[in-house]
């Protein structure tokens, strides 16, 4: 289990006043005391509207920027007092990263990656996970003519290579098709079944992925909104309106809160968020 202790993270913005020479500094809170775990055996969603933290606090996670207060414990250690342990665990997934190289290969670029993780090329392996991810065939082919859906689990495949204990996908969906992932989404729920992995899955669209979770941790302006420890999507999420940010008909607005259902394709998390959580009771 990896364990979230009082996270806090604040960013220092420096404005500047064009034409008066006059510099102004403001302290930006990112991340505000946040508790919560992350445990075996479950695929975990970190959900939040934009500026939420998500990033932020997976960047903390693979210990790529410092907190400012807070611990976290990977199985019951502190990953501040052996960082190396945990990076050797940990693999991050962004869904926007271009650090494959378009004019090699498929499998030029995974040898290349699993050399730096490994210091060694074991090609079975490699052979392996892309028989897996139905990727084998496409092998020889350049990177840069891969479709999008190809690309995502290009990633996910060079993730798997350093055999991580942790892996952490930030937005692995946004620009593929349905059946792409679902795919990926079986692929990764039999991984973390299977082996006592831990997996974190942050997301705009709940929708996209809600047959597969099985926690919800969701922050709202760097704060834990709601950590839903057994999430299940064929319940009906009530939602408590609470401002008029959203474009919504104040006749679709019930007293006692906001009903939205499952398979309500358009309605995305950075349009509901607005809203806070009811009590779990009103989830069953």
């Amino acid at each position: 289990m990896i364990k979230v202790e009082n996270i806090s993270k604040d960013y220092k913005i420096i404005k500047l006043f064009e034409g008066l020479n006059i510099r102004k500094s403001e302290i930006v809170p990112a991340l505000k005391h946040i508790n919560f775990t992350i445990p075996q055996n479950k695929i975990c969603a970190l959900v939040g509207e934009n500026g939420a933290g998500k990033t932020t606090f997976l960047k903390i996670l693979t210990t790529l920027i410092l907190k400012d207060t807070g611990k976290i414990f990977y199985d019951k250690k502190d990953i501040d007092k052996d960082p190396e342990f945990f990076k050797n665990n940990i693999a991050f997934l962004n869904g926007e990263e271009r650090s494959f190289y378009f004019r090699l290969t498929l499998y030029e670029n995974l040898q290349f990656f699993m050399g730096i993780f490994r210091n060694s090329v074991i090609n079975r392996e490699i052979d392996s996970l892309l028989k897996q991810l139905d990727l084998y065939s496409y092998r020889n082919k350049p990177f840069r003519i891969l479709s999008s859906g190809m690309k995502a689990k290009a990633q996910i495949a060079r993730a798997f290579l350093k055999n991580p204990s942790v892996l952490l996908l930030d937005e692995p969906f946004s620009n593929i098709d349905y059946g792409s992932r679902q795919e990926l989404l079986i692929f990764l729920k039999e991984w973390v079944l299977g082996e006592n992995k831990h997996l974190l899955i942050t997301s705009h669209h709940i929708e996209e992925i809600e047959n597969f979770i099985e926690k919800v941790i969701i922050f709202r302006k760097g704060t834990l909104l709601k950590e839903i420890n057994e999430y299940h999507s064929d319940r009906t999420i009530n939602f408590i309106y609470e401002d008029h940010r959203e474009n919504l008909s104040k006749s679709t607005i019930k007293k006692e809160g906001y009903h939205i259902k499952k398979g309500l394709k358009d309605i995305v998390i950075e349009s509901i968020l607005g809203r806070i959580f009811g009590d779990e009771n009103k989830m069953e």
